[in-house]
């Protein structure tokens, strides 16, 4: 059971700032710090979880994320244990024939952290499994404006 200690919840209208210390078991304790529009309200839930993947070297965490094209006409949804890396192959066009690739999809709108990488393979296919609209509503709930996220995620 993973116990978090909230230091401090300060911020404005528009971005909070969540810093969390997580005892780490070997005596020392692990400072993490985020920020996270106010709008979302499962941005506090999403830190906690990063926190989590980042402290075990993400190594038994996953993601799912979005990618859209520069209209943002084309969706594809997809599952990685390192988002980071994923996204940059998607920018750079690593796989030729790939359905990003192909598409332009090179804007990164949407992501989500998960414990295991069984946890977001099954909400990959959950949202997989949802129409368009579904996946827009997703989107708009953490990034309403369409914006690449990619530097958000850059910064981990």
């Amino acid at each position: 059971m993973t116990v978090y200690f909230i230091t401090s919840w300060r911020g404005t209208s528009e971005r909070q700032v969540h810093s969390v210390t997580k005892p780490s078991g070997n005596g020392r304790t692990i400072l993490f710090i985020g920020i996270a529009s106010s709008a979302n309200s499962t941005s506090l839930t999403s830190f906690l979880a990063m926190t989590d993947l980042l402290s075990s070297g993400m190594a038994k965490g996953g993601c799912i994320y979005m990618m859209a094209n520069n209209r943002n006409t084309t969706i594809y949804t997809g599952v990685t244990s390192d988002l980071y890396s994923r996204v940059v192959e998607h920018r750079e066009k690593k796989y030729d024939n790939s359905f990003t690739a192909r598409y332009n999809l090179t804007k990164l709108v949407y992501y989500e952290t998960f414990h295991s990488i069984e946890e977001a393979i099954d909400r990959e296919k959950q949202i997989k499994g949802g129409s368009r609209a579904d996946k827009e509503k997703l989107i708009r709930t953490i990034n309403p404006h369409w914006k690449d996220l990619f530097d958000e995620i850059s910064r981990w």
